[in-house]
């Protein structure tokens, strides 16, 4: 990328460039954006400059002290734009204090739907904190922080249709839904009756899931008898699949069933504790 920064600074002082026209071709689609070779060399300096800051920082990450650190090298207004790519966003504590700041609005903390009060929020970790404890602060305040962009987004948006949209917002008309047949039965009819369309050119066929044939043939009301029998039903099990269940994090106080990863359990086992 540098050397094509270069290419398009050299290339302006030869030939007098002015401008230059980006074309992207990706997907089928065609991207066309006409940017001032003056804003292109300005921004290959800030992109530069950024580059040289991450390596900075990466070189006295833990030379320096943490909050010295922190000071010197985060970024003192977080957001999404800016931070999106960061591998420290969920532990950055800027931006844990950002959050907490919002959470304890006591105003927009009325925004928080059901009636019942929120659980006080506690203050992130300093920035000396390790990343244990920011993640764990993070966990503890990540639902709620979800209801609560839950409940502001609603709140600003019913604002916003009521004619009194939050400073700097404003509202876009978005894409149309999927269509739809206004009557799938009378469309069908339609096709198949008057179009004259077979079942395959006017229907898609898919197998029924393993649970609605189960819930529709074998699980029959009493004094019925099931479509399948014990021993097509052990057949058609041979059949079907199961994803396994996938771990979750969770407090530890709500953990009914504990998991522990292959690689520590089998390291466990090979290296017992000893006995108190």
């Amino acid at each position: 990328m540098t050397t094509c920064f270069d290419d398009v600074r050299a290339a302006a002082g030869v030939v007098s460039v002015k401008s230059i026209r980006l074309v992207i071709f990706q997907n089928g689609r065609t991207d066309e954006h006409t940017v001032a070779v003056g804003e292109l060399l300005d921004f290959a300096n800030r992109l530069r400059s950024g580059v040289a800051s991450a390596i900075n920082a990466t070189e006295l990450h833990g030379k320096l002290a943490p909050e010295v650190w922190a000071q010197t090298f985060l970024n003192p207004t977080p957001n999404s734009d800016e931070c999106a790519f960061c591998a420290a966003y969920g532990t950055c504590p800027n931006t844990q204090e950002q959050a907490h700041e919002a959470l304890s609005d006591p105003v927009l903390e009325a925004f928080i739907a059901a009636g019942e009060p929120a659980e006080p929020v506690a203050p992130p970790p300093g920035p000396t904190a390790d990343v244990g404890a920011r993640l764990a602060w993070a966990m503890g305040v990540v639902d709620h922080l979800e209801t609560w962009c839950d409940a502001v987004r609603k709140e600003a948006h019913a604002q916003a249709m009521a004619g009194n949209p939050p400073p700097g917002f404003g509202l876009e008309l978005g894409r149309k839904g999927n269509r739809a047949w206004r009557d799938p039965v009378a469309a069908l009819a339609l096709l198949r009756e008057r179009f004259r369309l077979n079942l395959e050119q006017a229907c898609n066929h898919k197998i029924k899931s393993p649970t609605q044939i189960m819930d529709s043939l074998v699980k029959v009301p009493e004094g019925q008898k099931p479509v399948l029998g014990p021993r097509q039903i052990k057949v058609l099990e041979a059949e079907i699949v199961q994803a396994d269940p996938k771990p979750a994090l969770k407090p530890l106080s709500k953990i009914k069933t504990p998991w522990t990863p292959p690689d520590q359990a089998a390291a466990s086992e090979a290296f017992p504790e000893e006995p108190a």
